[in-house]
Parts: structure tokens; sequence; C-alpha cells
């Protein structure tokens, strides 16, 4: 091979490289918003600490910046920490919706995300079902349901359940190699825990050697269920 031909080749590859960058830009919209609003964005859901904050123009809002890994985050109005949207903060372009109608904030852009966001609708199509179901019986609040109603009403939604859980499971499954599937088996009921063994023999190792993910596994081998289960 030719020396000019090399040093083309390696300058390319250096080029290429220097394109695989860390940073992130996440590119918001925020619906029922003003000029002037305050979004925040947190990796701590109970406090809300900010990490970053800025502030929206024509009802959009921006945050770019550097990360080298995949973490869990939350934006949120600062008006209104009920008004927020949960996503994995990685090395890529993320699109959110933030909306104070519930079920409309939104989260996009990459495969994890995406799989966040087709599973965050998942189980707010089970949580209609339920206000649905309980609308259908004519079950007003603090009114005991007869014995049929309450038969029925237990039927329907454990039908609903079985399929959100069944979903939940899917969605561990072929994200078990990054964190929405690690979140899913260590943080997360409606896995049973055959399924949550079965997940956690799946993992890569870098993740399967994680503290937590190692005492779960084992108090699982004993017969023991850190994590509540729902029936």
């Amino acid at each position: 091979m030719k020396p000019l031909h090399i040093l083309r080749l390696a300058a390319a590859t250096l080029l290429f490289a220097a394109c695989q960058s860390d940073s992130f830009k996440i590119k918001g919209t925020a619906e029922g918003f003003t000029d002037g609003d305050t979004i925040h964005l947190t990796t701590d859901p109970q406090e809300g600490k900010p990490l970053m904050s800025t502030a929206v123009k024509d009802s959009h809002f921006e945050f770019t910046g550097q990360t080298d890994s995949m973490a869990m985050c939350f934006i949120y109005s600062a008006k209104d920490m009920s008004v927020a949207q949960a996503f994995f903060l990685e090395p890529a372009t993320i699109e959110v919706k933030l909306s104070p109608v519930a079920g409309a904030s939104r989260v996009s852009g990459t495969k994890v995300n995406d799989a966040l966001q087709t599973l965050n609708d998942s189980a707010f199509v089970f949580q209609k079902e339920i206000e649905q179901l309980s609308v259908l019986m004519g079950l007003e609040p603090g009114v005991t349901p007869t014995e049929e109603q309450d038969k029925q009403l237990e039927q329907a939604l454990q039908e609903s359940y079985t399929k959100l859980t069944r979903h939940i499971y899917e969605t561990a499954r072929k994200n078990i190699d990054n964190e929405l599937g690690y979140l899913l088996v260590t943080d997360l009921n409606g896995i049973t825990d055959e399924q949550r063994l079965t997940l956690i023999n799946s993992m890569p190792p870098c993740l399967r050697q994680r503290p937590d993910v190692r005492e779960l596994e084992e108090a699982l081998k004993q017969g023991h269920s850190p994590i509540p289960q729902n029936h």
C-alpha cells in the first residue's frame, strides 16, 4: 500500500473517531408553557435537585452537554414537578415532549428511549382500562362494590395486568443488554422470580456483576423475593 494512501486512511480513521463524541442534545417541546418558564433536568426524582436548567422559548427548550454513559434522568417543570418525563440520558439526540396533559409527555430518539416510551404507553393504557372498568360497572368513589361486581372487576383487572406484565417482560428481554433492561429487572414488579432469574442469566457481564444484581440473583436462588410480587 502506498504511503500516501496509508496517511489518508489514518486521517479518515481519526476523523471517524472524533465524530463518535460523548455529546448529547435534548430537543424539547413544551406544550402549555409560556416563554420564560423554567425546565429542570435531574437524576433525583424525589428531591428534584436540578443538574441543568433552561428556559422555554416559542414552546421549545434544549439541553446540551457531555456524557460517557447512560443514566436515568427526569425533565420537569419548575412550576409543577408532576409535569415531568423520565428518559435515559446518553450520547445522542433525544426528543422530549413535556405536557401537563396526562399521557401526553413523550420521549424518543434512541432505541432505549423508544422502548421506554412504548412501555409508558402500555402502562397508561392499563391505567385507563382500570378507570373505564370502574365507570362501566357504576362504581363511585367510596362505594363498596357487590360481590358479583367485585368478582368481575378482579377478573378484568387480572386480564389487563397480565397483558401489561407480559409487555414488561418482553421489553426487559429485548433490552437486557442496556440500562432499561437492568432497571426493569432490579426495580420493577410485574416480573415473576423465575422470569427475573432468566433475565439475569441473559445479562452481559458488565451488568450482571453489579452488586445489586448479584445480591438479587443470590436472594432469588435462595427462594427469597426482595421485590414485591403482584398477582
